[in-house]
């Protein structure tokens, strides 16, 4: 045997010796496992103590072992990874693709963060210890993000919580926090924790800024509310959303229509397909008496819904909803509410706008069932899809006399309504123009 492969002293065989001993430990336990499932073989392994292999750990990871199983001490492969003094990638590869549970307490009552920080494994590197604590807070956060967008607000607050107690210092969790609890209602919780993050933390932290004009809005202490949004702005984040959108709330609810609007310009300059906007600047030019302007907002917002709801089914349209329960829908000519209403992709959607069509005790209803608004009411009720809505568009006055015949039936007021309907039909197919001339009164009626 070559020399310089052989044991040069004493304390180098003994080096030497335990090495050899470890390593045949890991060859008995893998031929004493071979044939059990992956979850049994990867105890069998953790129960080898400081011998095991995070390489052969990670094969029966890649087999199905269940990364939560733990050895005699109670310990996961989480805290062997981490008192092994284990690459972060190796770690982070453990927890985001393999799923490990942080939490996971051992026979001592510690989860593998714990263990680390009391000194448990001994004295880490710094740098090390910070890492794996970003990584695992980060973790956290993501969790809370994913219940945030699926509404579970209290899941995601008991995760950002746990986010912001392993890192002291995470400025990401602490605005995520107090969003959550604004948004259910926690208003002294949510106030207490975004001061907390400028008094003790970061005065410039956007986010936390951005949620603090928010807070202050629904407190109606309004001035406080622009102060944090302007400096928000100022913070020039390029992730922040709706910054001016929420000034201008502010301003609105002031009274100062003025600075809205411009507040509101400012949105639309940013995100001109936006239709929550419009709508909004459409608001405060019906306070300034500014009424086409209000009809011009009002009927864009309309058609960016349309496009925005085309492009992304899942868009929240509790803005509309509102919207088109509220007095300024008088606003909004028949015919752009219509097409608005029938090109919404998504059923459920488009059936909870048709249901409010027909019902005259909500704005929406109550306008379609206006004399004018009979074929709009019309077509409501027969629940048009878009490609329906095509289809009868091209019909003209044929098809449509046809269609309102059969939805209205023969009996009572609603015939006399049809009778008169049939009339200003027929008169506007007479006198039809030819091509490129003037609209006819049919093609008014629809919108195109």
């Amino acid at each position: 045997m070559d020399s310089q492969f052989l044991p040069k002293n004493h304390s180098d065989s003994a080096q030497f010796l335990n090495e050899l001993s470890g390593r045949a430990a890991v060859i008995d336990t893998l031929d004493d496992t071979k044939d059990r499932p992956p979850t049994e073989k990867l105890r069998m392994l953790l129960n080898s103590k400081d011998r095991y292999d995070k390489k052969i750990a990670f094969q029966y990871l890649k087999e199905g072992a269940d990364p939560n199983i733990q050895d005699q001490d109670g310990n996961t492969l989480l805290h062997h990874l981490i008192q092994s003094d284990a690459e972060i990638k190796k770690i982070c590869e453990l927890i985001h693709q393999y799923k490990a549970t942080i939490e996971i307490k051992n026979h001592q009552g510690k989860t593998a963060i714990e263990c680390m920080r009391d000194g448990t494994y001994g004295k880490f590197k710094r740098d090390r210890e910070d890492k794996i604590i970003e990584l695992v807070s980060n973790t956290y956060n993501n969790s809370g993000g994913k219940y945030y967008q699926e509404k579970n607000l209290t899941k995601a607050i008991e995760f950002f919580k746990k986010a912001i107690k392993i890192n002291s210092g995470f400025l990401m969790g602490y605005s995520n926090l107090a969003i959550c609890y604004l948004e259910i209602g926690m208003i002294d919780d949510a106030l207490q924790t975004a001061q907390y993050v400028i008094n003790n933390l970061d005065k410039n932290h956007e986010p936390v800024c951005s949620a603090l004009g928010r807070i202050y809005t629904q407190l109606k202490q309004y001035e406080l509310a622009i102060q944090y949004f302007n400096k928000a702005i100022e913070l020039k984040n390029p992730r922040a959303k709706n910054l001016y959108l929420n000034l201008g709330n502010a301003y609105f609810e002031m009274g100062n229509y003025e600075q809205a609007v411009t507040a509101y310009e400012n949105q639309i300059e940013q995100t001109p397909k936006q239709a929550e906007a419009y709508i909004k600047r459409g608001n405060a030019y019906k306070k300034l008496a500014k009424h086409d302007l209000a009809m011009q907002d009002y009927q864009q917002a309309m058609q960016n819904y349309q496009q925005a709801l085309t492009i992304n089914p899942d868009e929240d349209i509790a803005p509309l909803n509102e919207f088109l329960n509220s007095d300024e829908l008088s606003m909004v000519s028949k015919p752009a509410l219509i097409d608005t209403i029938v090109k919404i992709p998504g059923e459920d959607k488009r059936n909870s706008l048709l249901e409010k069509c027909n019902d005259e005790n909500t704005p929406l209803g109550e306008r379609m069932h206006q004399p004018e608004g009979l074929l709009a009411k019309a077509m409501c009720l027969f629940g048009y899809n878009p490609q329906d809505y095509e289809i009868t568009r091209c019909d003209k006055s044929k098809g449509n006399l046809k269609r309102v015949n059969d939805l209205l039936g023969n009996d009572g007021k609603e015939q006399a309504d049809a009778d008169n309907l049939k009339c200003e039909l027929s008169l506007a197919e007479e006198n039809r123009k030819p091509e490129n001339d003037a609209v006819s009164r049919e093609d008014q009626i629809f919108g195109l």
